[in-house]
C-alpha cells in the first residue's frame, strides 16, 4: 500500500513538473538511498524491506500502477511497397501476402499485378511473426495530454507578449505567414500550429538497417520549450531495413485523417476553469532535409528523368 502511494506521488510530480523519465528515476534512487541510510542508522527493518521492494526503472513504476504509455497503434507493413495491414489479420493468418496494386488502371498488364510480397516470416501456421511493423500515435492523443497540464496553454500563448526590434526575425512568429494569421486563425488561444519532421537513422553500429521517424512540435510553444523531449510528438516509426524509394503516403494517411479532424475542431478536457475547450490544429511547416521533404510532399528528385504515371 505504501509503495503504491509513493509511486503515485512520484509519477504525479513528474506529470505536473514535466520531468523526464530519467530525472524521475534519479529522484527515486536518491530518495531510496536516503531511506536506506535512515534504515541503517535507526535499525528499521520495515524501511529496509520497503527500499528492497521498490522498482528502479520507469517502466516498472508505471506497471505497478497498471499504467502503460506504449499506446501506439501497430500495423503490419509490406517491406516492398510499404502498404499497411491490420496486424491481427497477419498474425492470425487471414492475410499472408500483400495484395496492393499500385497502378490498377495502367494500360500494361504487368503494371496491374499485385505486389505479392510475404507479410510474415517463420512458420507456415498461425500465429505468424510479422516482418515489419509501423507504430502510430495520433496528434489528438498528444494534444489531449498536453492541454490537460496546468500552465501549458499559457506557454502556448506567451508569444503574444513578445517584444522584438523592428526588422529583426528571431522566431517563426516574426515571419509573414504567422503574422498574416494573427487577426484570423490565431485569434483564438485554442488554435495551434505544428511543424513536422521526418528523418531516417541507423539504430545499429555494424548492420545497415534504416528506421524512419515522423515527429512534430508545437510552434505555439516558446523556443525554449518547443524541442524538449516531453513536448515532441512522435507520430510514427517506419520499419526498416531500408527507407521507401518514392513516397511515404501509406504512413502519412492516418496523420492526414487526424489533421482533417483537428481542422474542424475537437473538444479536449483542459486545465481551464471551464474544464474543456474546442481546439484546432494546423500543419504550418516542414523542417526535414531535402530528400525527406521530397518524399513527404510527393516531389520528384533532381535526378529524376520521368514523372509518375497519373491515373
Amino acid at each position: 500500500m505504501l509503495q503504491t502511494i509513493f509511486i503515485a506521488g512520484i509519477l504525479s510530480i513528474q506529470w505536473k513538473c514535466r520531468l523526464s523519465d530519467r530525472t524521475t528515476v534519479n529522484i527515486v534512487k536518491f530518495v531510496l538511498l536516503f531511506l536506506t541510510i535512515m534504515a541503517e542508522v535507526f535499525v528499521i527493518d520495515r524501511l529496509k524491506e520497503f527500499v528492497e521492494m521498490m522498482p528502479l526503472s520507469h517502466d516498472t513504476l508505471c506497471k505497478r500502477l497498471s499504467l502503460s504509455r506504449d499506446d501506439f497503434q501497430e500495423y503490419a507493413t509490406c517491406l516492398d511497397c510499404h502498404s499497411l495491414f491490420k496486424k491481427a489479420d497477419v498474425i492470425k493468418g487471414r492475410v499472408s501476402v500483400c495484395n496492393f496494386v499500385q497502378w490498377p488502371q495502367h494500360p500494361h498488364a504487368v503494371k496491374r499485378q499485385p505486389c505479392g510480397a510475404t507479410l510474415h516470416s517463420g512458420r507456415s501456421i498461425p500465429p505468424h511473426v510479422v516482418k515489419g511493423t509501423y507504430c502510430y500515435r495520433s496528434i489528438s492523443r498528444y494534444l489531449q495530454n498536453f492541454v490537460i497540464q496546468k500552465g501549458f496553454l499559457n506557454d502556448c500563448n506567451s508569444w503574444r507578449n513578445r517584444v522584438v526590434r523592428e526588422g529583426y526575425m528571431a522566431d517563426v512568429y516574426d515571419g509573414s505567414v504567422w503574422r498574416s494569421e494573427v487577426g484570423g486563425y490565431l485569434t483564438s488561444p485554442y488554435n495551434l500550429y505544428g511543424m513536422i519532421n521526418i528523418d531516417w537513422f541507423q539504430p545499429y553500429k555494424h548492420t545497415q538497417h534504416s528506421i524512419g521517424a515522423i515527429y512534430m512540435v508545437l510552434l505555439n510553444l516558446p523556443r525554449s520549450q518547443r524541442f524538449k523531449e516531453e513536448n515532441i510528438m512522435l507520430l510514427g516509426i517506419m520499419p526498416g531495413p531500408s527507407e521507401p524509394h518514392l513516397s511515404i503516403n501509406t504512413y502519412l494517411r492516418y496523420i492526414v485523417d487526424d489533421l482533417e479532424n483537428l481542422e474542424r475542431g475537437i473538444r479536449f478536457a483542459d486545465s481551464t476553469e471551464v474544464g474543456y475547450n474546442i481546439y484546432r490544429f494546423r500543419l504550418l511547416a516542414c523542417s526535414s532535409d531535402l530528400p525527406a521533404t521530397r518524399k513527404l510532399g510527393g516531389f520528384l528528385s533532381f535526378m529524376a528523368n520521368f514523372g509518375m504515371y497519373v491515373i
